[in-house]
């Protein structure tokens, strides 16, 4: 039996109803709301999330191919489909207190006291007739050949067949008009439940006959199983009847059950029987491979220390001393000292009509009931023993707690072995006798020692603090050690630990028990392990490196899985293997060990992306990150045993094995997905075809294909794009390249006659000089080797002004021009050796910000041509600057009246080294260099010229706020 109350999840203790749909889940009803059970949770359904709900009362629930349907109360019929409620807007009662679908998938719908109504695909239909009437209808049945039974609250019976209706009451049948349950038998009877028991109603249904041991009992719900028991419950519990053999049983508070008020009952596809009660919640009863013996059975100590059989009897030590006898269904109980005492009982050994107790008290003798207690007084090392073991030879040995090992011979110790003589620890648990003869000692922390003709061996494993409880030798002299770790298997005096494949959550295994038919049985504390034989053999042949191994536990039957630990069980007689647990004694028979055959369905009850639940099907927005897939097994004997199996196409390479009902996915790429899962009962029989999701995640424009050849265009584009400006860039660099080139070669060819000159010139007026004594003549070529030195001092001059203009940056300073114009007037003032030439400055612009520097040498070069070259002939010869601001440039002109240019002059005057005439004193670089200035300024220049009569040069600047 288990049990789900409200501290497990249900909004209620209080239920109406259980029924398991064909979709394999249980729902339960209440007035708080329904609830849909996977096995692990409870899903509830209520106002709260349902918005369209009058009341959170439910009532019944029935399924067919379509979906589910809840009965509700207040809120009409509901139909469930995709994890969601909707209201059967068509139905036009709002309480309904019964649904079912029939075979021709009409739906019958009786309400709480507005009548019957038929519901097909298209129509609703209520039934007119008086015996549904201001009643409420608590069950409708179809029997076998397609006649639907009504079952009213005070109108008695109603048959619907061939369109006809047939009335059954207290007036012609019934003795109860009130008729709570309906059901076809196994054999063609229909069974009756009333406010008075149970009745049979022949197949004619003339004759209702009433189940006698159920007169008089207020009947809530009938159900039959595949074995034709009838399952009964009452408002005084559950009642068990075979109609063929006459078998009754009344299971109540007394006997266990929570609840003597069951409301109602259903027979799941795994055959366990589950009720609904009015106060204790839900509870399911299934076979269980385990029984259990306990306090019902007269067993009045829950903690069993020691099973042991003589004699067609079973012997059970508890830890409080008590000492039970079992023979058949009779139990008693056999008083000693240690029950007194309370002290636990350890083992037992039977020896000529002597029971022999050993106990923390000391050694028991009991004999024609009197008892006699051996101690230290008595010659015995400890009192505290453990283990009675009477060896082939006829030997008696004592294992204790804190003196080693006893032998004893005619009731005195003859030999005592302990820490002095051999043994690693004087605590031992356990004695075995192997297959020679010799005397194997489990130790706590002192590993096993052999006793062998008076000598002691002692073997110790790698772990420390190992405790050995139970030592059980094979028939090929193997040692399989029971201890606090696991099982070791001690061959060739060598320790090997037995690895399982699957974790049962456990380490401590307190003893090892074959059973007639190949199972080894493994007591722990979180319940028995049954593995088999031949596996471990394949272990210890090295075949395989891990066993396989089934848990049995409470869903098996154990009222408590945990089994005394440090103890004995046992192979009794019968076959049946006898484990000692903290509440009673379970009981495994290897021969009726209940398989579960049934395929459980898998269903993935929930998906959900960042929160929000998502349909099959559906396209998800881009830019979730979390997706959360829930799934359920509908195998309820054990859920805790249910394994799945899942696999996200595109994400998992395999099958991903668990025991989760829940897998969250990060970060999925964009694209379509299909979610599977499939699973098992709890016995690993495995749905193969499972459940499957498909559902796919939109992209964000940036992640779309066309996106993606847009952004790919785009890329071929701007490497055009580069393409062309890295080509424009190197032509431009090449034309640039081939211009210095030029000018290169023009400067070399010209700086070396322009510097060459000069020198050459001084050169050979200083040898003039030399040879001169004449004082005015030496004066003379002084004269002249001055002049030299100027125009070479002029020419490097220039050449360093073309160097600084390619060298350095752009300097910005707030000028006065009128006083820089004046400023470079009288520095070249001196040119004018005639002093004819009258210049003027107009400036309209009081201050400009510009590279000081280079606005010099553009000025003072095209100026000092003024001086240089005006026309001496002419009676008034003059020079014009005017400075003007015009659209945030600096706009400078300067004109005179000079000799002019030619055409072929104007169009050569920026060339690098370019004379306009034959008698030119300069170096050919001046206006050169002012070109270069003002192309560094990003300004322009132009020239008007006219041979004879003179020349204006237009000069415009950029403010540099404006560059």
């Amino acid at each position: 039996m288990k049990q789900w109350t409200s501290d497990d999840g249900l909004i209620s203790n209080n239920l109406t109803s259980v029924r398991q749909t064909d979709d394999g889940f249980i729902w339960i009803t209440c007035d708080n709301g329904v609830h849909r059970f996977d096995g692990a949770s409870f899903k509830l359904y209520d106002k709260e999330n349902v918005e369209f709900l009058k009341t959170n009362a439910f009532n019944d629930v029935s399924s067919d191919a379509h979906g589910v349907l809840l009965a509700s109360q207040g809120s009409g019929v509901i139909m469930y489909l995709d994890g969601k409620l909707t209201p059967v807007s068509a139905f036009p009662v709002s309480s309904v207190r019964k649904i079912l679908v029939d075979s021709q998938n009409r739906y019958w719908c009786g309400t709480q006291s507005e009548g019957l109504y038929m519901l097909t695909l298209d129509t609703v239909m209520r039934v007119d007739h008086e015996a549904f009437e201001q009643v409420a209808i608590l069950d409708i049945h179809e029997d076998s050949k397609g006649r639907i039974w009504f079952a009213t609250e005070g109108n008695g019976l109603v048959k619907y067949e061939d369109h006809e209706y047939e009335w059954f009451t207290t007036d012609n049948l019934l003795a109860d008009n009130t008729v709570t349950s309906i059901l076809e038998s196994l054999d063609g009877n229909m069974i009756i439940g009333t406010l008075n028991g149970v009745y049979s109603l022949d197949e004619e249904h003339t004759v209702a006959t009433v189940l006698p041991e159920t007169e008089d009992i207020y009947i809530n719900d009938v159900v039959q199983d595949t074995t034709g028991m009838l399952w009964i419950g009452t408002e005084r519990g559950l009642l068990r009847t075979d109609l063929r053999s006459g078998y009754f049983e009344l299971f109540d508070e007394s006997k266990g059950l929570p609840s003597n008020q069951v409301s109602s009952i259903m027979i799941d596809k795994e055959a366990s029987v589950w009720l609904t009660t009015k106060k204790s919640g839900l509870i399911r009863l299934s076979i269980g491979s385990v029984f259990t013996l306990g306090k019902s059975d007269g067993i009045t100590s829950t903690r069993i220390s020691i099973i042991d059989e003589h004699d067609g009897r079973i012997y059970v030590g508890s830890d409080d001393g008590s000492i039970f006898i079992l023979e058949g269904k009779n139990t008693r109980s056999l008083n000693l000292s240690t029950k007194e005492r309370q002290v636990g009982i350890r083992d037992f050994m039977f020896d000529e009509g002597v029971l022999w107790v050993a106990s923390y008290l000391g050694l028991h003798q009991y004999a024609k009931g009197k008892e006699k207690i051996f101690t230290t007084e008595d010659g015995l090392s400890s009192s505290l023993i453990r283990r009675i073991l009477k060896t082939n030879d006829g030997s008696t040995w004592l294992a204790s707690q804190s003196g080693g090992v006893m032998k004893l011979e005619n009731n005195k110790v003859t030999k005592v072995y302990d820490t002095s003589n051999g043994l690693e620890s004087n605590f031992v648990l356990a004695l075995a006798e192997d297959k020679q003869g010799n005397l194997v000692v489990g130790t706590h922390s002192g590993g096993i020692s052999i006793i062998s003709n008076d000598t002691v061996q002692t073997y110790l494993p790698d772990v420390r603090g190992l405790v050995i409880f139970n030592v059980f030798v094979d028939d090929n002299n193997r040692y399989w050690l029971s201890t606090s770790i696991g099982v070791f298997v001690f061959v060739d005096k060598v320790f090997r630990r037995l690895q399982f494949d699957t974790s049962f959550k456990t380490e401590s295994l307190f003893d090892f028990v074959p059973d007639e038919v190949g199972n080894i049985w493994l007591p722990t504390n979180v319940g028995i392990i049954r593995i088999h034989q031949k596996q471990l053999d394949a272990f210890v042949d090295g075949t395989i490196s891990k066993v396989g191994g089934s848990l049995f536990d409470e869903n098996d039957g154990m009222n408590i899985r945990e089994c005394t630990d440090a103890t004995r069980s046992i192979l009794i007689s019968s076959g049946s293997v006898w484990v000692p647990t903290l509440d009673g004694i379970a009981i495994i028979d290897p021969y009726q060990i209940q398989y579960n055959k049934n395929i459980p369905q898998i269903a993935i009850t929930s998906f959900m992306s960042d929160g929000i639940m998502i349909s099959d099907g559906e396209a998800i927005e881009p830019g979730k990150l979390r997706y959360e897939f829930e799934y359920a097994s509908t195998s309820f004997l054990a859920a805790d045993r249910v394994r799945f199996k899942y696999q996200l196409s595109g994400v998992d390479d395999d099958w991903i094995s668990t025991s989760e009902r829940k897998i969250e996915y990060t970060n999925l790429a964009p694209g379509d997905y299909e979610f599977s899962v499939t699973g098992s009962n709890n016995d690993g029989v495995w749905n193969e075809t499972g459940d499957k999701l498909i559902f796919s995640i939109k992209s964000f424009y940036y992640q779309t294909w066309w996106f993606r050849i847009l952004i790919g265009l785009m890329a071929l584009l701007i490497s055009y794009l580069i393409f062309i400006l890295r080509v424009r860039r190197v032509k431009a660099v090449n034309i640039e390249l081939i211009k210095l080139n030029e000018e290169l070669d023009r400067f070399v060819y010209s700086a070396s006659h322009d510097i060459r000159a000069p020198l050459t010139s001084i050169m050979g007026v200083a040898s003039i000089a030399r040879a001169s004594k004449s004082i005015e003549e030496k004066d003379n070529c002084l004269d002249m080797i001055n002049e030299s030195a100027i125009k070479l001092d002029g020419f490097v001059r220039d050449i360093i002004d073309y160097s600084r203009n390619q060298r350095m940056e752009v300097v910005l300073e707030t000028i006065n021009v009128e006083a820089e114009l004046n400023s470079i007037l009288e520095s070249i003032r001196f040119l004018d050796t005639k002093g004819k030439l009258k210049y003027s400055v107009k400036t309209l612009i009081p201050e400009f910000t510009a590279d000081v520097r280079r606005l010099r040498v553009i000025l003072k070069n095209i100026i000092s041509n003024a001086f240089l070259y005006y026309d001496p002939a002419k009676t008034n010869p003059y020079l014009s600057i005017t400075c003007a601001e015009s659209k945030s440039n600096l706009k400078i002109e300067i004109a005179d009246n000079g000799l002019g240019m030619s055409t072929e002059t104007v169009k050569n005057i920026f060339v690098m080294f370019y004379r306009g005439q034959k008698d030119s004193k300069g170096s050919g670089l001046g206006m050169y260099i002012a070109k270069e200035n003002i192309d560094k300024l990003n300004g322009s220049i132009k020239v008007d010229s006219k041979f004879g009569d003179g020349t204006t040069f237009t000069i415009t600047i950029p403010k540099a706020d404006d560059e």
